[in-house]
């Protein structure tokens, strides 16, 4: 036994795009126990679907929810079922090609740090002219610059070149996007986000509002406000999009009563300060 599952959601505009995100999940180093894909019984954002389910490759569970969490149905449905279990979980997105050894070295990270979320990808928030900097945890995460990573740049000049000459659509390369590893106040899971089911609070199922688009604030919310930090690794590579993130669906298009992304991550790291004290 692994001691992990995968979970992750999906919407119908990328039902037929699921194949190269599915299979690099089903081919990890160390499988997972189960691949749930969760989907809902009826979408929020799309009230019109005809209820016409994925096809998925052999090995992967499309389990439907009662509930439309949003961008959480990613995790809080498969949270649920392994309530009790401590189960590792490993969460992530629809559209991104995973690194085989993914789950491996986040495992890996895992036992290092027992007490801690793991992922690829992180977010520093700012903070008030009194916060205290000396009491936020240490090392702290460190982004490499994109412009200074060559062999990504190596990589994507390669696929401008092959555009050029053969017309290759041009999709980002994966990169090693941390100069450092360290801690960081949110993870994006985007990326990859692996946690123990136990460390999310139980009332991460009570979204509210201001938090329902920004699952990754409110999943790190949920985790740093009961004890448990953001470690972000420098051994697992950002993956490669497996679509265009410039369709009308994409997530950071998303608005709610005209707040755009960073809006509303503002207004949902307000909502933790004032209701757990976190982020100060």
């Amino acid at each position: 036994m692994s001691g992990y599952v995968i979970s992750l959601s999906t919407i119908p505009p990328r039902f037929g795009e699921l194949g190269p995100t599915l299979k690099s999940l089903l081919s990890q180093t160390v499988p997972a126990e189960r691949v749930i894909l969760n989907i809902p019984r009826k979408y929020s954002r799309f009230p019109d679907w005809d209820g016409r389910l994925p096809e998925v490759p052999h090995g992967v569970e499309i389990r439907r929810t009662e509930t439309d969490y949003g961008p959480a149905t990613k995790l809080l449905p498969t949270l649920e079922e392994y309530r009790g279990t401590k189960i590792e979980i490993l969460f992530c997105d629809d559209d991104q090609i995973y690194a085989p050894f993914m789950a491996e070295r986040f495992l890996k990270a895992r036992a290092a740090r027992p007490e801690a979320c793991v992922a690829v990808s992180g977010l520093h928030h700012e903070r008030g002219d009194e916060s205290d900097e000396a009491e936020t945890l240490q090392p702290r995460h460190i982004r490499k610059w994109r412009v200074t990573d060559l062999p990504f740049q190596i990589r994507m000049f390669g696929r401008e070149i092959r555009y050029r000459i053969k017309g290759t659509p041009v999709t980002e390369s994966y990169r090693y996007s941390s100069l450092r590893a360290g801690y960081a106040d949110a993870f994006q899971a985007y990326c990859g986000v692996m946690l123990r089911e136990d460390f999310i609070l139980d009332d991460v199922f009570e979204i509210p509002e201001v938090c329902w688009m920004v699952d990754d604030i409110w999943l790190s919310g949920q985790a740093v406000a009961n004890g448990h930090p953001v470690w972000i690794v420098s051994d697992v590579p950002s993956p490669e999009p497996a679509v265009t993130h410039h369709a009308p669906h994409a997530l950071f298009r998303s608005e709610v009563e005209g707040a755009g992304r960073e809006d509303l991550n503002r207004a949902a790291i307000a909502h933790f300060r004032q209701t757990h004290g976190i982020w100060m």
